[in-house]
């Protein structure tokens, strides 16, 4: 079976290639400053933090028109917020709850297939709630 990424309970590509953390910080760390910066303190648990996770997924279409349609509808999600999740078959590997489709570049579709294949379309998501991983 392969691994897919759906998004509000609908499958996005023909299968994920990878999922990971970003490698940024979304929110800049808190600092104090001003004019009572010596004796001002910070209070971590009020920030903003934000996680970010990256997918990469491949999708397989029969003809360019039926992968122009299938990279509209995914790039449509930008801006878009639900519950991701990453299964195996029935089994949920990876919850987001919450989170919004963040960033979604144009497919890089591969021209020596006749525009039917795109082998790595990077995906990002952003949520404040950390996601429930599974260890099995």
């Amino acid at each position: 079976m392969s691994k897919l990424l759906y998004f509000n309970g609908q499958p996005i590509g023909t299968h994920l290639v990878l999922h990971r953390p970003a490698s940024s910080l979304l929110t800049p760390p808190a600092v104090s400053g001003g004019f009572l910066r010596s004796v001002a303190k910070v209070d971590t648990a009020s920030r903003n933090l934000l996680r970010a996770w990256e997918f990469v997924i491949a999708v397989i279409r029969d003809d360019e028109d039926a992968m122009a349609h299938a990279a509209e509808a995914i790039m449509q999600l930008q801006g878009t917020r639900g519950t991701a999740e990453v299964r195996i078959g029935f089994t949920v590997k990876a919850k987001f709850t919450d989170w919004a489709v963040a960033g979604v570049p144009p497919p890089p579709m591969a021209l020596a297939y006749g525009g039917r294949l795109v082998t790595e379309w990077p995906i990002t998501l952003i949520g404040e709630t950390p996601p429930v991983l599974s260890a099995s």
